[in-house]
């Protein structure tokens, strides 16, 4: 029998043991050896190097020396190095000490975001590119672009291996002399993937069951474990690269709601082109409106994608096969189009239009207890090519002709009685015409698999442009109307939705009846009624039930108050920056009901922001600590609800109704807030409430309070503007707001102030009919969203005075800077004089002026450079200088002379001496050869050449002053002149003279 541990032939893989040697110590896992080190990467990918211990056998890393040149270098200096290959990195590094030996050339800087293996905590930093050659065992040169780092790794052990044992290898030259015992050695470079396949280019040699010779560029490596000692404690290596997916779309969307009320929406160039075409194809017969696509071009570039939509159609008919139910559903939805006229069979005996274009389908269904709800859905974004353009790439998808949602909220909080109501299967009541129906056919299987084609007669859903065909059809129809009640409408329309109010319920009849009929001309249905006052609604057009969706808000028609809807806020799995992010935009609150509790997660994501923490590492500890207090809120903040009417219900009195807007301004050091009250009175009884609200992260630059201050009340004025324009009612008194003396100063006083404090100034100040009034900070309810609170919080807030009597208001009223106290609003900054030096103003000028000759001068301003890159560490250049340095210092002279051509240039033409030596005769023209006619003997005025003269002014006999010509004839051969008297140069004139 074989002894397992002392015959290797039979049980080992050819490496000899050795006993461990009795320095390799233990190692605390604590201590410096297992202290993570940072490795550098690009510029979206995390990377780290951890050093560990680990209780196995040691492994062979492929290691090579080099030699490594600056490729840019007349004086090739070579560095000699010790590479390792590395397959898990995507870049090439090598440290900073052999970059310096080198002197390379910097061309750029990589920003890498880096982390240390087992840890969440990662940094940005800034580390150099450079380009190197390294020379391979033949002498050819690999061109590489690499990193620059401080350090590769801890430095590695290199154990001793026995190679005389094996003969497959004896003849082959290895990559770097074997090591004959332990050896502690640090990495010089690291071959990531992206140059590995240049250097590897051999197949493994194996010579063990996990054990290779790698052959590259560099002869031969040792690859894999030695299992010849056991040791107790190692130390090995691991590095590890992440790769980050972009992320904009929660982003763009909470961006999206932070710009309600502050900023202006943006136009797009093609709309006017969009209404154009719009303008030219409506037309309305038997009872319908019908329309055209509105084209990029009049000749698309649409291509045919019948198969891709037969092969979706296929994959389409496998999931319904699976169930029955939903493929009967299915068919029943297209069968009733069909016969609704939405959609037409298509007639292969009729011509055919010149663009023909296939829509691919599927089924959009929602499971609950009773029953399935099924929408087809059409795509027009599929290409039959990856180049190739979809329907939507040809169209225009045309401008926004609906009111803004929140515009709508806030006119629909003004009436005593909400009205909603929709369009019944909006899109597919207007038409299309004939031309343009072609490019929305879609396929269809039978019963007996046999296929159909279809095409739409009707607008589909899921084109880019059918929002805009639908609002702008809308439009034309109720201006067209022109009745009080259809332009009512047309300002509170959104896409399908009527969202309107009335005063009274004899009002509400009147629009029901009236809403009806204007949207019946058009073969259009006002379905689903809902108010907190039905009685106006017949049965067949009610929808029942205590609560319903409003443009992203619940209305509870009962009680007549809004509420946020719910959201799924746990996060499953690892908590990142990213899942907050997208929790977040999952809340919508276009009108800021909410902003002290959503403010909280905003001010988290700022705070992983300035971490440097990437979209999808795990967040630190306290911060998910706090992120499960905060789910915990955003369950319930649906308990948060504002009433709907703010004015006074069930008002008797005929007294005139005074509407007022406070807006309220603060700040804290993470964010800025405002919010604006609608106040009402009217006999005598008063009423608040909450309208918009509008926060602000304060930004990452960090701002002082009073700039901050301001900032708020900067929103405050906008937001301000932005509710009083679209309330639509009469508003008697403006007030804002603020707890800051400060921000009321400047705003008070006329003196100049900083670039930044005024610019702000001018757009508060240009708001008009509007008193600024101090408001103490406890009660202040913007204070409350720029610290954040828990909904319970929010839900018990009793922060409020405004619903009591004007005379117990604070009388702190701003009409001038006099009555404000200034206060110190900035923190200057301090620095302290330790030395001072009085030294004459040097410039590269007066340099050149000191020096008579360019050559020195030249020369002493190379000499200055040297010394600044000398100070500076850059260089260590001693000695003659180089062409280099000279060029160097003549580009700094070419700039130094502005217009430097023009002013030479005038120098030399106003300098007589360069005129004398240099400057020669003008060289005229080389004259051409005489014609033949000069050159041949003939009889005078053979050859004869005309010309006029004049003209010349002589007096008639009328002794009048006239003006004559002459007419002279020259003779080619003799050069005889003969002159005729002419009195004018017409043609007549000419014939007399020959004559």
């Amino acid at each position: 029998r074989h002894h397992r541990r002392l015959c290797p032939k039979k049980f080992g893989d050819g490496l000899q043991q050795k006993k461990e040697s009795k320095s390799s110590m233990k190692t605390n896992i604590n201590g410096p050896e297992a202290r993570a080190q940072t490795l550098a990467v690009n510029a979206t990918k995390t990377g780290s190097s951890a050093t560990l211990l680990v209780p196995t056998q040691k492994v062979i890393m492929p290691t090579a020396t080099t030699i490594i040149e600056d490729p840019n270098s007349k004086k090739k200096t070579s560095v000699g190095c010790l590479l390792v290959l590395d397959t898990a990195s995507q870049r090439s590094y090598i440290t900073q000490e052999v970059a310096d030996r080198l002197k390379v050339k910097i061309i750029g800087y990589d920003t890498l975001v880096v982390g240390t293996f087992g840890t969440t905590a990662t940094s940005a930093i800034r580390i150099p590119v450079i380009n190197i050659k390294v020379k391979s065992f033949d002498g050819s040169p690999i061109d590489m672009t690499v990193n620059v780092g401080p350090t590769i790794s801890t430095p590695i052990q290199k154990e001793p291996i026995d190679i005389k044992r094996f003969d497959s290898i004896k003849r082959l030259t290895l990559a770097e002399p074997l090591n004959t015992n332990i050896e502690n050695v640090r990495l010089d470079m690291l071959v990531g993937s992206d140059y590995y396949h240049d250097i590897v280019k051999e197949k493994k040699n194996r010579i063990g069951k996990r054990t290779f010779f790698d052959g590259h560029g560099f002869r031969m490596d040792f690859v894999g474990p030695d299992r010849r000692k056991k040791s107790t404690e190692r130390v090995g290596y691991s590095y590890i690269n992440n790769t980050c997916k972009h992320f904009s779309v929660c982003r763009r969307e909470i961006r999206k709601l932070e710009a309600i009320g502050v900023s202006d929406s943006g136009q797009i160039l093609d709309d006017d082109v969009a209404v154009k075409q719009f303008n030219e194809s409506i037309e309305f017969k038997d009872g319908r409106y019908y329309v055209s696509w509105p084209w990029k071009d009049k000749n698309p570039d649409l291509p045919q994608n019948f198969k891709l939509v037969h092969g979706r159609l296929k994959s389409l008919k496998n999931r319904l096969a699976q169930n029955p139910k939903l493929r009967k559903k299915y068919d029943e939805i297209i069968s009733k189009q069909l016969n609704d006229g939405v959609i037409e069979r298509v007639d292969s005996s009729k011509k055919e239009s010149m663009v023909k274009h296939y829509l691919p389908h599927h089924g959009v269904f929602k499971n609950d207890s009773t029953s399935t709800k099924l929408r087809i859905v059409y795509d027009a974004s599929a290409k039959a090519r990856r180049n190739a353009n979809s329907l939507n790439d040809c169209l225009h998808r045309g401008p926004v002709l609906i009111s803004d949602l929140c515009d709508l909220l806030l006119r629909f909080r003004t009436y005593p009685i909400g009205v909603l109501s929709d369009i019944e299967k909006a899109f597919l009541q207007i038409g299309l015409h004939d031309k343009d129906r072609d490019v929305t056919r879609f396929l269809r299987f039978l019963a007996d698999d046999s296929l159909e084609i279809y095409r739409f007669c009707r607008v589909p859903f899921g084109i880019i442009s059918s929002p805009f065909l639908l609002g702008a059809t809308v439009v034309h129809h109720l201006t067209a109307n022109g009745s009080p009640i259809a332009q009512k409408i047309k300002e509170n329309i959104y896409v399908d939705n009527v969202c309107i109010g009335v005063d009274s319920i004899e009002e509400g009849k009147q629009l029901y009846n009236s809403a009806k009929n204007i949207f019946k001309e058009a073969s259009m249905n006002l379905r689903e009624w809902c108010s907190n006052s039905t009685e106006f609604v017949a049965e067949e057009d009610r929808l029942y039930g205590e609560k319903t969706k409003l443009l992203g808000l619940i209305w509870d028609k009962k009680s007549d108050v809004l509420n946020i809807k719910e959201t799924k806020v746990e996060v499953e799995g690892v908590l990142t920056k990213r899942k907050m992010l997208c929790n977040i935009a999952s809340h919508f609150d276009p009108l800021g009901l909410i902003s002290p509790i959503i403010q909280r997660a905003k001010s988290m994501i700022q705070k992983l922001w300035k971490l440097n923490l990437d979209w999808d590492v795990p967040v630190p500890k306290d911060v998910e600590s706090e992120w499960k207090e905060l789910e915990k809120d955003l369950k319930n903040i649906s308990e948060i609800s504002v009433s709907r009417f703010i004015g006074i219900k069930n008002s008797l009195g005929n007294e005139a109704v005074v509407t007022e807007l406070h807006c309220f301004c603060d700040s804290s050091a993470t964010a800025y807030a405002a919010c604006v009250y609608v106040r009402v009175e009217q006999n005598r009884e008063i009423t608040t409430n909450l309208s918009f609200t509008k926060t602000r992260l304060a930004p990452i630059k960090t701002l002082t309070i009073p700039r901050l201050e301001l900032m708020a009340g900067l929103i405050g004025v906008r937001i301000l503007k932005f509710v009083e324009k679209e309330l639509k009612i009469k508003i008697v008194k403006k007030y804002i707001w603020c707890d800051s003396k400060c921000v009321l100063y400047w705003i008070a006083n006329k003196l100049l102030k900083s670039a930044f404090v005024e610019n702000r100034l001018k757009e508060i100040r240009l708001c008009e009919n509007t008193e600024f009034r101090y408001v103490s900070t406890t009660e202040n309810p913007a204070d409350l969203p720029t610290r954040g609170m828990s909904t319970l919080e929010l839900k018990t807030s009793n922060l409020w005075w405004l619903h009591q009597g004007k005379d117990q208001w604070s009388d702190k009223l701003v009409s001038s800077a006099d009555e404000i106290k200034f206060e110190e609003i900035e923190n200057r900054k301090t620095a302290t004089l330790t030395m001072v030096t009085v030294a004459d103003n040097c410039t590269f000028g007066s340099i050149i002026k000191k020096y008579s000759t360019l050559t020195k001068s030249l020369r002493v301003i190379a000499y200055i450079f040297r010394a600044k890159k000398i100070f500076e560490k850059i260089d260590t250049r001693k000695g003659t200088l180089s062409v280099e340095e000279l060029n160097e210092a003549q580009k700094l002279l070419d700039k130094l002379l502005p217009t430097g051509r023009r002013i030479i240039e005038s120098i030399i033409k106003k300098c007589w001496a360069c005129k004398k030596w240099e400057g020669g005769p003008f060289q005229p023209p080389v004259p051409p050869a005489l014609p033949k006619e000069r050159l041949l003997e003939a009889p005078a005025f053979t050859y004869v050449g005309v010309d006029y003269l004049g003209p010349l002014i002589i007096k008639d006999g009328d002794n009048e002053q006239k003006k004559v010509c002459i007419c002279l004839f020259t003779c080619a051969v003799i050069r005889a002149v003969h002159l005729e008297l002419v009195p004018d140069m017409t043609t007549n004139g000419f014939i007399e003279a020959f004559r």
